[in-house]
């Protein structure tokens, strides 16, 4: 085969590889702004200093308003099955591989854990008619402080059939079609499209005025999300610059004597 034909053969598995389109594994690349960081769950005893889990949190440089990013990536093939106590979601067991996120001096990732992704009947668990997707990891980070351990990525409209448990979407959706993130409850609970990371720190314990120890307690990380996008998959790339590295081939020997 000439290096002409060749380039053309690469090409043309590049276009019509499943990668470029509705099969295997998805990457979505986020970014936005820290919406609130918050004690989870904020209603500690008063024997538990919880609150003091909130300036460890910033002390890593995340506080309102900060950047943050992260990346989701899940496999689009996975098939939806009924979620065991709750009949009107769908679950797409295994189907999140890997979450990583990033904000402040903060880095997490979900290493080798697989997480679900849910297909849920309502508005990013508000009353009125929608549909929301998310998906879910188990989370580890470095640092000795603060411990990352799970990690949410919510996708609320307000248009029941979005996101209706059939199939996951292979192209992420567009932000100004969905609902944005609000306070569901006195506690500061999110709602809507978000993405949040919990983790656990130590706090004091002051069971004991005389002795006062230290004990866990969760933190939350809500981010608004001002950008989603689709990140190229590496099959695709390799099969693209391979069909370039042919071309140029071709061209040099054409120019050779």
């Amino acid at each position: 085969m000439t290096p002409k034909r060749i380039a053309i053969a690469f090409l043309a598995c590049a276009l019509a590889s499943p990668t470029a389109s509705n099969a295997g594994l998805i990457t979505w690349e986020m970014e936005g702004t820290v919406e609130r960081v918050a004690a989870y769950p904020d209603d500690y005893p008063p024997t538990t200093n919880a609150w003091e889990i909130v300036p460890q949190v910033e002390a890593a440089g995340v506080i309102p308003g900060v950047y943050w990013r992260a990346r989701v990536t899940f496999d689009s093939d996975t098939l939806s099955e009924p979620c065991p106590g709750c009949a009107a979601n769908a679950q797409f067991v295994n189907a999140t591989r890997a979450i990583d996120f990033l904000a402040g001096t903060i880095v997490a990732t979900s290493g080798d854990s697989v997480g679900d992704a849910l297909a849920l009947p309502v508005g990013g668990y508000r009353r009125e008619p929608g549909s929301t997707l998310e998906f879910h990891s188990l989370m580890e980070s470095d640092s000795t402080a603060l411990q990352a351990y799970s990690a949410k990525l919510a996708l609320a409209s307000s248009d029941p059939s979005r996101f209706s448990g059939i199939s996951l979407p292979t192209d992420p959706p567009d932000l100004l079609t969905l609902l944005p993130p609000t306070q569901r409850d006195p506690w500061g609970s999110m709602s809507g499209t978000h993405f949040q990371l919990l983790g656990v720190g130590l706090v004091t314990d002051v069971t004991d005025p005389d002795s006062p120890g230290l004990v866990p307690w969760g933190f939350s990380i809500d981010g608004r999300i001002t950008s989603i996008t689709a990140v190229p998959e590496p099959t695709l790339l390799a099969l693209v610059a391979a069909a370039a590295g042919a071309i140029a081939i071709r061209r040099r020997s054409r120019a050779l004597p």
